[in-house]
Order: C-alpha cells, then structure tokens, then sequence
C-alpha cells in the first residue's frame, strides 16, 4: 500500500462535519454527495435544461403535469420548482409557472387528474372532481381538494389534498382519460353534498348537457331513504333546476333570487327590436301585476374579452354594441337592471338592488336548501310557484317540537310521498 494510502481511504468514508460540506479532504479531491448533486443543478446546462422543457412540453401537450421518471430528472424539477419556474400541484407532479396560472381552476383539476389516472393509481374521482371531469357548471368557491371514492372501508376521511368520500360507482368509467363515477351518480353525490346555490349550478348544467327532464333528477332520489345526509336539500334543488340557464353565473344569479325570496324570473327570453327587427335574449325577465317588465342581466368579463364571444370586435365595440341593445329593449318602457357575479355572491345588495328596481317579492324570508337549526317548525308560511309546483316555506322557531296530528307542516309530521299529501323537501313542503 502507498504512503499515506488508508489515510485517503478513511477520509473518503468518514463523513464531514456540519460545516465542511464541499471542502477537499486530505487532498483526495472528494465531495459530499449532497455538495455534488447542489453543483450539478446550478451549474445546469442548456443541454439538461432543454431536457426539462421537453419533457415539460410533452405532458403539456397531452393535458397533464410533467411527473419525473428517474431520480435526476426528479432532482432537475425540483431545482426549478425552487427558482420559481415551475410550480408543484400535487407532489411528485409539476408544471410551467407562466402557463399553470393562465389555466382556469376545472383545467387545472383535470391536469391533475389526468396525471394521477396515469400513474396507475386505483382512484376513482367522485363529487366534484367527476362533475368537473365531465364538464358540468361547478363554482370555483367549492372546488378544494380532490375528491375520491373510499375504497378500504374506513370511511370518509381526507388529507391535505384529497378528500374521500363513500359513494357508489364501483370501479369508476374512464372519461378523458380520468376515471370517473358514472354521470347519473356523479349528480346524485353533488347535488346531496354542495350548498343550493353551488347544486343548482351543477343540476342546471346536467339537464343543459344531457337534454334530459326535471323528472329525471327527482328519480335519482327516488330510492333514497329520508336518513340520507342532503337528500331533502336535493330533492328541492330538482324542483328548481332550469336548463334555459346557460352558465353557471346565470344559476347562482337565480339562486339568490330565490333565496333572497323574490319571485322567479323568466329566463332566455327573446325580445325584438322594433327599429330593424333583430332578436335580442336577456338574462331575466319580470313582469309586475300592473304589467311593467323588469330585465335581469348578468355582467361578465367573457362577453368583453373571450374571442369566441366578441366575434372578432374589440373591447370597445362590444361596449357600444351592448348600449346599442340596451336603448333597444327598452323602448318599449322595461327597466333594465345590470349586476355583476361578485355582486350576486353579496345577497344582501342584491336584495336591495332588486328591490329598489321594483322586482316583486313572493317571500319575505327564505332558507332555501340551507338545514335550520332546530328541525321544529315556526309558524307562518309562504308559497311560491316554481314550474308547476306550489313550493311553501316555513317558518322555524328554535327550541320546540311540533305538536302531534295537527296541522303543522314540520319534518316531523309530514309523510314520504308527495304524491299523497305534501312532503318536507329541504326547508319546503312540496304540493302539487
């Protein structure tokens, strides 16, 4: 053995102290590992970068996120992740800063989606996730986490990312290249466990893809027990749901029409221009008992800046073609009222904002879909009619029961089948 030769071998083997990371040990030229791979990242060339953008750009275009397949490509990733080029959606998936802002918040689900799918994972998507995979009307404010069958029956419990559920489906369809819970159940799971307004969005936009009836909404809660968690608030969001709404806006816009307790509008509804006889739709459309019409718009930035809806204008065109309908379906005497999304979340204002324009009330008060606190009945009621239904809302006072075959209209004296008498659905009571 050389001089000095197992010095150099047991300075080689020995670890550093904290400290001394990427020194030279005895003169042998070595490296810590950890000190190795830092300098091969930020001494990355363009040949290992243009590696990464390949890569990246492959499973941008197939609609998914870029998912390391070696170690160091894992390492490479994460070291852009760091500097900002990159962002991390789900761990272990990865994708173009720039780009994945510029995407809306269901694409960004299905990139998500995707990539698990392929991965070989035994998921599958339910709720939410599988409306958004199916493309149906869902709010942005009840996206979060993922949302996944539970398959190893322990129940409904989540993670920071995923969320599981028990719900049917089985083993799930693919659909995009995401597996999916059926449609008709993927319905049935959202409309049970979103608020009214977020389940009408998504029951609105069912019956706008599939072109199927109210009826067949109600029949999905046919079968379900009067115990299922959200089957009352369902049942009203069927009686309710309208596929004239053409986007999810429209659908929360009529949903706090309704809970704000105001009557419900006519919705699509074609005007003629006496000047040129063009055809012009509005959102919503009142008409008073002394015969004066209200019109209802809803205000969004598409109309203003998504090209396949400004038909090849400008910002400034647009405007002015918009005033241009304005002062024609108003000639003949309607009042016009404008609101915004934001402003339809605020159910406050718009409350006033309708009132002040006349729109008449057919509630004082509702709790439309929302579970009280107490199950007792208050007194007093409304009605309102709603495609041929007689919907009447109740009244509730905490603390205290109904009384026994009387003439309450409470959960607790009412029976199962409104084809007899009336029925509880969510906070209504349904007759024909």
């Amino acid at each position: 053995m050389p001089k000095n030769a197992w010095r150099e071998k047991r300075a080689i083997e020995r670890p550093l102290p904290f400290g001394q990371h990427g020194t030279d040990v005895a003169g042998a030229g070595y490296k810590h590992p950890l000190t190795r791979n830092r300098s091969e990242e930020e001494s990355m060339g363009a040949e290992t970068r243009e590696g990464c953008d390949r890569i990246i750009a492959s499973a941008e275009a197939r609609g998914r996120c870029a998912v390391p397949m070696t170690p160091q490509e894992g390492r490479r990733l994460r070291y852009l992740a760091g500097k900002d080029e990159l962002v991390r959606p789900y761990p272990g998936a990865f994708a173009r800063r720039g780009r994945w802002e510029g995407l809306s918040r269901h694409q960004q689900l299905r990139h998500v989606m995707r990539t698990l799918s392929d991965q070989g994972t035994k998921w599958v998507f339910c709720a939410m996730s599988a409306a958004v995979a199916y493309g149906l009307e869902v709010p942005n404010e009840v996206l979060g986490r993922l949302d996944a069958v539970a398959h190893d029956g322990s129940g409904a419990h989540g993670s920071r990312f995923v969320m599981r559920h028990v719900v049917g489906g089985g083993n799930g369809i693919i659909v995009d290249g995401m597996r999916v819970t059926p449609f008709d159940q993927t319905v049935h799971d959202c409309l049970r466990m979103l608020p009214f307004d977020a389940a009408l969005a998504v029951a609105d936009s069912a019956l706008r893809r599939t072109g199927r009836s109210r009826a067949w909404l109600c029949d999905l809660f046919a079968n379900d027990s009067h115990g299922v968690s959200g089957v009352r608030r369902a049942r009203c969001v069927c009686r309710f749901a309208d596929p004239r709404a053409e986007n999810g806006g429209e659908s929360m816009a009529r949903a706090a029409i309704i809970e704000e307790g105001f009557e419900l509008p006519d919705l699509q509804v074609e005007l003629h221009d006496p000047m040129d006889g063009a055809t012009y739709r509005v959102d919503f459309l009142w008409t008073c008992p002394d015969g004066r019409r209200i019109i209802g718009e809803l205000d969004g930035w598409e109309k203003y800046l998504d090209p396949a809806m400004t038909e090849g204008r400008g910002t400034l065109g647009v405007l002015v073609a918009e005033r241009q309908r304005e002062s024609r379906i108003t000639m003949s005497g309607a009042s016009v009222v404008r609101f915004s999304y934001r402003q339809v979340r605020d159910h406050g204002y718009l409350a006033r904002l309708l009132a002040a324009y006349g729109v008449p009330r057919a509630l004082e008060r509702t709790e439309v879909g929302r579970r009280p606190m107490s199950r007792a009945p208050r007194r007093g009621r409304w009605r309102i009619e709603a495609h041929k239904w007689t919907v009447f809302v109740t009244r509730r006072t905490m603390h205290r029961r109904p009384k026994r075959g009387g003439t309450s209209y409470g959960p607790h004296s009412l029976g199962l089948d409104d084809k007899t008498r009336p029925s509880m659905v969510g906070d209504f009571v349904i007759g024909a």
